[in-house]
């Protein structure tokens, strides 16, 4: 975040993606990453890398409505529609799991 905060985009960018290959699970450098390439506009590859994440996090809510909000941005609607269903779908999982605890 260093880097991030100095505007050397290129620099953190290669420092998340030095911290992916070693850890590849490691849920905040994704994120960072993704936020990274949002804020500069690369929504193509904030996508890509939204995919690369839920991947690995599928249960990620937050990570379904950024894929879905980039994915409206772009004009890729059927690829948002499909984010905005696994949101509803796991929505009603999270719902009917609170409701069966009751």
């Amino acid at each position: 975040m260093l880097q991030e905060g100095r505007g050397d985009w290129a620099a953190a960018e290669a420092v998340y993606d030095g911290i992916l290959a070693r850890a590849p699970a490691y849920e905040g450098a994704h994120k960072r990453k993704v936020a990274l390439l949002s804020g500069q506009g690369r929504l193509a590859q904030a996508a890509s890398a939204l995919v690369a994440y839920l991947e690995t996090f599928q249960s990620d809510l937050d990570a379904w409505a950024e894929l879905a909000d980039i994915y409206s941005s772009l004009g890729l609607y059927r690829q948002a529609a499909f984010c905005l269903e696994e949101l509803l779908g796991a929505g009603a999982c999270t719902l009917a799991r609170a409701h069966t605890l009751r």
